[in-house]
């Protein structure tokens, strides 16, 4: 591990703050390759490779569908095993097949509604 004075680190970032503005300053001069360089940024912008303007609302965002991905997988195990669960008591309480799984469908139809919901959505985003 090196260690700097800090006379020896505010010269590095100088130098490195200098060899930033010399690029830029070539930048600059050459309109050419300015412009080449504001297009290139403005196709990958508009294409979302970049993340500008990261905020704090950016980042709530993130972590707010994070957190409903987690919630929409944990949804969809519930409602599947919450199914198997209610035909297995209907079964063992003396019901026929038709019944029992009549009792469990609701279960499966609200994961089947809970696995094409985003994909809807998706879908008619713009």
């Amino acid at each position: 591990m090196k260690s700097y004075t800090f006379k020896e680190y505010r010269q590095m970032i100088d130098n490195e703050y200098s060899t930033i503005e010399k690029c830029l300053n070539i930048l600059k001069k050459n309109k050419k390759e300015y412009k080449r360089l504001v297009i290139l940024i403005a196709i990958l912008m508009h294409k979302g490779l970049f993340c500008y303007g990261a905020t704090t609302e950016m980042e709530i965002s993130n972590t707010a569908t994070q957190i409903l991905n987690l919630l929409m997988i944990f949804a969809r195990y519930g409602c599947m095993c919450m199914g198997i669960k209610s035909i297995i008591e209907n079964a063992l309480q003396g019901a026929n097949f038709r019944q029992a799984t009549n009792s469990g469908i609701q279960y499966f139809l609200i994961y089947i509604l809970l696995s094409f919901y985003p994909k809807l959505f998706t879908m008619i985003k713009l």
